[in-house]
């Protein structure tokens, strides 16, 4: 049933309810209910209308103000539309007259533009015809306006046009062939030809084309050639033809046959090169005169395009040199003339150079394109690209020679040291006896030389192969490297069992020089020797090494850079170059200067312990003769001529003269026997006519024999040190020579004397006319607390020390470490003989007969 409510609701369902009324039983009642549901509507509507009537009463006077506003538009529009209808149909008629005109004129148009084509066309081929064949370049361009010309208009078919194409077709294959000629014909020294030929293959546009058929046909010539001139077999048989003589023959008629080869190969890649190089030096520089395009503009990737020709030029060379040197003969032949090999070498790479100084400038104009492109102000482009590509190449092919090469030059040099060496054991004392054996090895002092005994290991035979081979070599920095590697291995090979020798068979501190020689100290002598035969030679070895070698080493460490260095390292890693062969050359020379040194001081540590023995014996003889008996010097003067003589003979002339400290190891020793001889005489007390002349004695008879040993006696020559002391020994003889007549004179003429000589002698001197020991005196070393031995090697040391001083000005007092002790150490000696003198003056006043000499002593003491 539906309610009221229902009934009145928006959402009445009508249908429903008619369906609910036809069935229902009292219609009555319903009509009734829906009367009283529809008046409720009107009133519920009357009464809305009434609370909004002035609202509506608005919305409907906007309406139909509305209405009136679009009628009068559509009225406006109705009639705009006429206007333009009628505006339409007025322009219409002329704009279809002049869109017909236009046809017509375009027709006119074509028409003319064919007539001018057609003009042009007869004008270009009589210009054309006029330009050949004198004028290639003009006709070039001439012909390019043609095939332009053609390209754009059509005017084939045209009866005129058609009769003139054979010409222009002709004409066109005249200027291509002769460019084409002219460009093969390409020639450095002339570039003319090269560059009208370029001109024409640039103006036709066909110059990429052109280029890359010319590369191509120059690899395809030098792959023919380097197939033809270095053909394995053609060489073997060139060799065997016709040659039936000794090994040496055979040898020679290879290395002839494979420099023959070489020479002919390297040339004719240098012909196809320069065609090459003339062709791209014209097109780094060229541009066209019309348009001033560059040439080189035209070419896609042109670093490439000649990179791929040297590229397969070395490589095919470098394969067929491999292939060469895989032959054991044809590798020795190449070995065996290196210096030639190299030269041939290097003649291409200069042949080639023109080729490399052009890929240069491409690659730096291409790190430019990549810097301006990048905007960076740094690039990775290493500026020595070229230059290790050639590096490489050089070392790939250069190697297996350059081992061959090393083994036969270690093989010379190991095969006369193993000679030397084989002569070691017979120097090398034997091991079953249990006290070293000696030897009578006795030197004529008359007619003094180095006996053949001392001279086993006579290392001269190996230096004279090792310099002929550096004098062979020097001009050639790579061969030289590898020889100067050659004799350092050989050296270092020598010194190895020898150092070992000589330190299984040691010398003592102090050998004995006083009998025969014993085996070690033969051995030693021996090694002496060949060590200074080693070092003298190897030092002219070295002076003969090309000095602008190391002087331009030198000045390359002054002012290379950080970046140049860098890139000195990546060449080192990439191959081998002149720089990295001198630096190998000047390395190598810095390690045999080092051995050089070694093999000295090996033979300067030789001499020192004989020298050191021969000085305590010698020494010793001098005290003992000072020391002596008075008129007993003969016999003592005769001991140590005698010793001194057994020394020169059996040991110092065993040496070699040229070993490098001999005469100064014998200059020093004769100084130290003239000081110990000036100290002895000078601490003899007391002082009287007996004690005079034995002191003049030995001053005249030790010092004679004592000259005659060393370098003074062998070959005149005479240190400054030992001048000076004979100096101060003839200032001693005048000295004793003093008479008591004397001592009234006046003492500045013997102060003079004094002044001379050391300061210590000169106060021991005076000391030495006034001590008196029976009058209890105290000796110098006495106040000192030393033992005179002591005390006599202190004066000995001071004489000495002034000596060095004195030939040595530029030198302190205060240099070096011994030095300043030895001089406090003389202070003290200096302040006990004055106290020894000031008590022995005391004493001797006393006696009045000595009293004008102790006056005369004094006077001249207080000068000194």
């Amino acid at each position: 049933m539906f309610a009221d409510s229902t009934l009145m609701s928006p959402d009445f369902d009508e249908d429903a309810y008619l369906r609910y009324a036809l069935h229902a039983t009292n219609g009555h009642a319903e009509r009734v209910r829906l009367a009283m549901c529809a008046k409720a509507v009107r009133e519920e509507v009357h009464k809305i209308l009434s609370e909004n009537a002035e609202d509506m009463v608005r919305q409907v006077t906007a309406a139909c103000r509305a209405q009136r506003d679009v009628a009068g538009v559509r009225q406006a529009t109705a009639s705009l539309v006429h206007s333009i209808s009628k505006l339409r149909n007025t322009v219409q008629e002329p704009h279809r007259v002049i869109n017909a005109n236009i046809i017509k004129l375009e027709n006119i148009n074509a028409a003319l533009n064919t007539l001018r084509s057609i003009l042009k066309f007869i004008g270009l081929t009589t210009r054309l015809k006029s330009q050949l064949p004198q004028d290639l370049a003009r006709a070039a361009r001439t012909l390019h306006e043609l095939e332009e010309l053609l390209q754009t208009s059509n005017i084939t078919g045209i009866e005129v046009v058609d009769s003139r194409m054979d010409a222009v077709e002709k004409a066109a294959v005249v200027i291509r062939t002769k460019a084409q000629d002219m460009l093969r014909r390409g020639d450095t020294q002339d570039t003319s030809g090269v560059a009208i030929s370029l001109q024409c293959f640039f103006i036709l546009g066909s110059l990429p084309r052109v280029l890359g058929s010319l590369m191509t046909e120059q690899k395809r010539e030098v792959m023919k050639s380097l197939m033809r001139d270095l053909d394995l077999q053609s060489m073997t048989d060139e060799v065997n033809l016709g040659n039936n003589g000794s090994a040496s023959d055979i040898n020679m008629r290879t290395r002839e046959v494979i420099f023959s080869r070489l020479k002919s190969a390297f040339t004719n890649i240098a012909q196809h090169t320069q065609v090459v190089v003339a062709v791209w030096r014209v097109l780094l520089k060229r541009v066209d005169p019309v348009t001033h395009i560059p040439y080189l503009s035209a070419i896609e990737n042109p670093t490439s395009v000649l990179g791929d020709y040297w590229h397969l030029v070395t490589e095919k060379l470098r394969e067929r040199l491999q292939a060469i040197q895989r032959r054991p003969n044809f590798l020795a032949a190449l070995a065996s003339d290196i210096l030639q090999y190299r030269s041939l070498l290097n003649s291409f790479l200069v042949d080639m150079r023109e080729l490399l100084e052009l890929l240069s400038r491409l690659m730096e104009m291409d790190t430019l394109a990549m810097r301006r492109t990048s905007s960076s102000l740094f690039s990775n482009t290493s500026p020595g690209g070229v230059e290790q590509l050639k590096r490489i190449w050089l070392s790939q092919v250069t190697q297996e020679v350059n081992d061959r090469f090393a083994a036969h030059v270690m093989d010379r040099h190991k095969e006369r040291l193993h000679y030397i060496l084989s002569k070691l054991p017979s120097i090398i004392p034997s091991n079953n006896s249990s006290r070293p054996s000696s030897m009578s090895i006795v030197v004529d002092l008359q007619r003094p030389h180095v006996p053949a005994a001392v001279q086993v290991l006579e290392t001269r035979s190996y230096t004279v192969v090792a310099t002929q081979d550096v004098t062979m070599y020097r001009q050639d920095p790579y061969a030289l490297s590898i020889v100067l590697d050659c004799v350092i291995q050989s050296l270092t090979t020598f010194i190895q069992p020898v150092t070992e020798a000589i330190n299984k068979w040691p010398l003592p501190p102090l050998p004995s020089v006083s009998g025969d020689t014993t085996s070690a100290q033969l051995l030693h002598i021996c090694v002496s020797n060949a060590c200074t035969l080693l070092s003298n030679d190897l030092e002219a070895l070295l002076a003969s090494l090309p000095e602008e070698l190391f002087t331009e080493d030198r000045a390359t460490d002054r002012w290379i850079s950080g970046v140049e260095r860098g890139i000195d390292q990546e060449e080192d890693e990439g191959g081998e170059t002149s720089s990295n062969a001198r630096k190998h050359v000047v390395d190598k020379r810095r390690q045999l200067r080092d051995l050089t040194n070694k093999f000295k001081s090996i033979s300067e540590q030789a001499i020192q312990p004989f020298f050191k023995s021969a000085s305590g014996l010698l020494l010793d003889s001098i005290s003992m003769c000072v020391g002596g008996a008075q008129g007993q010097e003969a016999a003592g003067v005769g001991q140590l001529q005698s010793q001194i003589q057994h020394f020169m003979s059996h040991f110092y002339y065993l040496f070699d003269p040229q070993t490098s400290t001999l005469d100064e190891n014998a200059r020093k020793l004769s100084d130290i026997l003239i000081a110990r001889l000036i100290v002895a005489v000078t601490l003899l007390y007391p002082f009287n006519s007996s004690t005079q002349q034995h002191v003049l004695c030995c001053l005249q008879q030790i010092s004679r024999v004592v000259f005659s040993f060393g370098p003074a006696s062998s070959h005149g020559s005479m240190g400054r040190s030992t001048m000076s002391l004979k100096g101060q020994l003839h200032q001693l003889a005048a000295w004793y020579n003093i008479q008591e007549e004397a001592f009234d004179k006046p003492v500045e003429e013997w102060y003079t004397v004094l002044a001379t000589l050391p300061p210590v002698i000169a106060r021991l001197l005076l000391l030495q006319r006034i001590l008196q020991p029976s009058k209890g005196v105290k000796k110098p070393y006495t106040i000192l607390r030393v033992n005179p031995d002591n005390f006599v090697e202190m004066i000995e040391n001071a004489v000495l020390e002034q000596l060095r001083l004195a030939n040595s000005p530029q030198r302190g007092f205060t240099d070096g470490g011994t030095t300043l002790p030895t001089m406090m150490r003389m202070g003290e000696v200096m302040n006990a003989v004055e106290t020894c003198f000031r008590e022995a003056a005391e004493a001797t006043r006393e006696d009045a007969s000595q009293a004008p000499m102790v006056r005369w002593v004094e006077k001249l003491w207080a000068l000194l």
